[in-house]
Parts: structure tokens; C-alpha cells; sequence
């Protein structure tokens, strides 16, 4: 017979063992989630930084979803920002785990998706999958990346007109050990999943007629100058289903009592 309670199920099986009627019973829980103890906090913010957060002046940008920082937050001309704004707010920070991605990469993607030493996303190319590159990644202009890239140096979009990130569920768009440069670069989109995470600062500067559809969460701060026509969207998918590899992920969604509960009868 199976018992649910909630996400546990109590599985009981009778049987004979030396003419004696046994009764043995294992407990399985079934997770809805892969974060059985809740997500980080950080995830439930349009931009988290843990540092200072530099928004400059701007013509016809804005944002959608809140904003939170454990210092301070300015806030220049010309922004239209539908959310609340809280600074010298700490939370903890999420770090991700880059040796769980670098296998993870691996085993699903193969070993063409781990990158030794600098890569760059070439002009007019097309991307897929997730990538784990252990040195500095550039994207070029008129780059599609279905996916996302994981990298231990600094990412750059500089004149990276046209790029379009679509990041699958589970899979971050940008995560950086590094900082994180997005300059002088026209059309940027990312979609999908789009969470873009460093354990730097973010430089977003002299950018336009761009859409950030995601969560941005940054280490230290987060400078955005000279930009014109930029939208920064939370997505609400991302609290929802968020990437795997910050703290509190379970990679198995089902666990196992070990323990053997004998009862006689």
C-alpha cells in the first residue's frame, strides 16, 4: 500500500518470513522542486546588488520589478521604474557552484562545451547548449547563443550589436566569476531564462535599444551610464524554476529513508 502526506509517500509491504507475518515500510519524499528549503532571496529581485547601484542618467529606459542593494541605490533622470527600491539591504549572496557546472557541462553538453583558456562568440554565428569556459569570453555582433555560457573570467559584449541570449530553463544566460562588460552595443536581447550573476561588478554603459528579460545579480556594483531605449524586465519564471547550483539545490528530486522500519505482526 502507498500513504501520501504531503511530499512524502510510506510505502508498506506485508509478507511471511519463518511463519511470522512481517509488515516492512520505506519512506520516499518526491520533491515539487529542486530547492526543497526555498530559493535565494537574491532571485526575487529585477537587479540584487550587493554592493552600490549607479543608475545614470537616461532617455526613454526603465525598469520592471524591484530593486535591491546592500549599499546605495541612485537613481539618475529619466527613468521609468515600476517597482519598489531598498538599499543598504543585506541578504545573502548566492554563489554559485562552478565545479557542479563545469560537470554538469560535460556530461550533457560534451567536452567541445568546456572551453580551456579565452573564447569568443564569432560574428553571424549561431550558438546551442550551455558553455563552461575557463578564461575570458567576448561576444562578437550578430551572435544568437540558444543557451548560456558559464565562465571563470571576465565576459565582455563590447560592440556586440545584434546578440540574442535565449537560456533555456535551469541554465543561467551569463554567469561570471569575473566582470561583467556590456558597452557601446546596440539590439542586445536576452531572453529565456536570462539571469545574469557575477562575482565582480557589471559595467552597463553607452548601450541602446536593448531588453534584458531576467535577473541581475551582482557581487559588488553595478554601474549604468549613457545608455538610451534599455529595458531590464523581471521574469517571474525565475523564481518559479530557478538555475541549478546555488545554495540549496538538490540535484535529486527524490529521496530515500534508508532506514529499514520492521514491524511485527
Amino acid at each position: 500500500s502507498i500513504v501520501k502526506n504531503n511530499d512524502q509517500y510510506t510505502l508498506t509491504s506485508v509478507g511471511v518470513l519463518n511463519n511470522i507475518d512481517r509488515t516492512i515500510t520505506q519512506t520516499v519524499v518526491i520533491l515539487n522542486n529542486n530547492y526543497p528549503d526555498g530559493i535565494p532571496d537574491a532571485f526575487n529581485y529585477s537587479i540584487y546588488v550587493r554592493g552600490n547601484l549607479q543608475l545614470g542618467n537616461t532617455t526613454g529606459s526603465s525598469i520592471q520589478g524591484n530593486l535591491m542593494s546592500g549599499g546605495s541605490i541612485n537613481v539618475g533622470n529619466g527613468w521609468a521604474i515600476n517597482g519598489n527600491i531598498q538599499s543598504n539591504a543585506q541578504i545573502d549572496f548566492p554563489y554559485a557552484d562552478f565545479n557542479a557546472y563545469e560537470d554538469f557541462i560535460s556530461e550533457n553538453y560534451g567536452a567541445s562545451h568546456v572551453i580551456n583558456g579565452n573564447f569568443t562568440f564569432a560574428d553571424n554565428q549561431t550558438y546551442t547548449g550551455l558553455y563552461y569556459v575557463n578564461g575570458n569570453v567576448d561576444f562578437g555582433r550578430n551572435v544568437t547563443l540558444n543557451g548560456g555560457v558559464v565562465s571563470e573570467g571576465t565576459v565582455n559584449l563590447r560592440h556586440s550589436d545584434n546578440l540574442t541570449i535565449n537560456s533555456n530553463p535551469n541554465e543561467p544566460a551569463i554567469i561570471s566569476e569575473g566582470n561583467i562588460n556590456i558597452s557601446d552595443a546596440q539590439n542586445v536581447n536576452l531572453t529565456g531564462n536570462g539571469l545574469i550573476y557575477t562575482e565582480q561588478g557589471i559595467s552597463l554603459q553607452r548601450a541602446e535599444d536593448s531588453t534584458f528579460v531576467g535577473v541581475f545579480i551582482v557581487y559588488q556594483t553595478m554601474n549604468v551610464a549613457n545608455i538610451d531605449g534599455v529595458s531590464i524586465i523581471f521574469n517571474p519564471a525565475i523564481p518559479q524554476n530557478p538555475p541549478r547550483y546555488f545554495p540549496g539545490w538538490v540535484d535529486n528530486s527524490v529521496i530515500v529513508n534508508n532506514e529499514r522500519n520492521w514491524q511485527e505482526i
